[in-house]
């Protein structure tokens, strides 16, 4: 025989019941112990919600609007954002490395982020000659 229980435990009514239960059939005595159940009628309980995890969206990164290109001057043509000599460097170092490497420590910098400004013009014009 085979007895399937649905029991809140954290319904006293329940647990009561149970305890009840099993205090009879441990018995020695089982046919005359005196069960009681609980007159109450019990509402059953809503289910509680499932939670879903959904699924997560993918975003975009945001779009960078290229600015028009301002004319060269002979200020403009000499002078570079880090953000400028890291592109021309991203462009070439794959292929370069070595040589890249070796003209930063001829520049006297370990790496771009070290390179002084001022030898920015030089270090974009020898990644663009490579």
């Amino acid at each position: 025989m085979k007895v399937y229980f649905d029991v809140e435990l954290d319904n006293p009514l329940h647990v009561k019941a149970m305890s009840a239960f099993f205090n009879t059939l441990s018995s020695s005595d089982a046919k005359q112990a005196k069960i009681e159940f609980p007159t109450e009628k019990l509402e059953p309980k809503p289910a509680a919600p499932v939670k879903t995890e959904e699924p997560k969206k993918k975003v975009a990164p945001p779009k960078v609007k290229k600015q028009a290109e301002e004319p060269k001057t002979p200020e403009k043509e000499n002078s570079y954002t880090i953000d400028q000599v890291r592109l021309e460097l991203s462009k070439k170092v794959k292929d370069h490395k070595e040589q890249i490497k070796n003209k930063l420590t001829e520049l006297g910098a370990p790496n771009v982020t070290k390179l002084d400004s001022e030898k920015y013009p030089e270090f974009v014009e020898y990644l663009q000659s490579l």
